[in-house]
């Protein structure tokens, strides 16, 4: 009996010691090699999740998005729905571009969970939402590069399994982008090995009135064939720019809003 509970408690040590070791690396050190790793990365699979609530509306919704990122973050495909309330669900895609114009489809209502296909490049009509800014190259998505996200550690939560991989695990703080009475925090997991970012989590909330979840898996780093631009691209005036730009507002709620003013996640 006794060498049986010896074997469980060695055996549950062992197991726990894998889960949960300490950190080898300082997290300033991992922070600086994630966003050098980030920067070479060709292209990438994200997925992500927000959950608003706002109390002070009695409002809930959700945001989905899946969607990949290439050359070093610069270049964005998503496939994004908006659940409000429950009621009714918007779909719709984009495409961000190096040179800064941004692509969109009509947005419409859908009942199915649809899974994003790079597919729908060439099959969605696309629309010309924001034009060329004729920049080189528009700055890195922040969620490619840590340092420049004002992330900081608030504690080193040691190595722990994500998806069967080892990983550098951080609970972190956000500095006050969004005003001194929003509260931002969060978690970070970096894989030991290649220090690509794997997930971000945000908890972000508002006087206890207003909260917001956000969880982005980032995974199947340099492996996700790259995305194409679409051949057909329509132009609209800027009278229907605007007209499309409000119905995008309109099916976002508000405390949405007022984080994505500020700047991306």
């Amino acid at each position: 009996m006794h060498a049986r509970t010896t074997v469980i408690l060695a055996g549950t040590f062992t197991l726990v010691s894998c889960i949960a070791q300490e950190s080898a690396l300082a997290p300033e050190i991992v922070l600086q090699r994630s966003s050098q790793a980030n920067r070479g990365l060709q292209t990438v699979e994200v997925h992500a999740f927000m959950l608003t609530k706002d109390k002070e509306n009695d409002e809930q919704a959700r945001l989905s998005l899946q969607g990949q990122l290439q050359h070093a973050g610069t270049e964005l495909f998503a496939h994004i729905t908006i659940d409000t309330q429950g009621e009714s669900t918007t779909m719709f895609h984009m495409i961000i571009l190096q040179d800064g114009s941004i692509l969109i489809t009509e947005p419409r209502q859908t009942t199915a969970n649809t899974p994003y296909s790079t597919q729908s490049i060439e099959t969605e009509e696309w629309i010309l939402l924001i034009p060329p800014t004729h920049q080189q190259a528009v700055e890195q998505f922040p969620l490619l590069d840590i340092q420049k996200q004002g992330i900081y550690i608030t504690k080193d939560r040691g190595i722990s399994l994500l998806r069967n991989k080892k990983h550098y695990s951080y609970a972190t703080v956000m500095d006050n982008r969004f005003g001194e009475e929003f509260v931002i925090r969060g978690e970070l997991w970096v894989d030991i090995h290649t220090f690509f970012t794997s997930r971000i989590v945000w908890n972000i909330e508002k006087e206890q009135q207003q909260h917001a979840t956000l969880n982005i898996d980032v995974f199947s780093h340099n492996t996700v064939p790259p995305f194409s631009v679409p051949k057909h691209i329509r132009t609209i005036s800027e009278e229907e720019r605007q007209k499309l730009l409000e119905r995008i507002l309109t099916i976002t709620p508000p405390f949405l809003q007022t984080l994505l003013e500020a700047k991306p996640l």
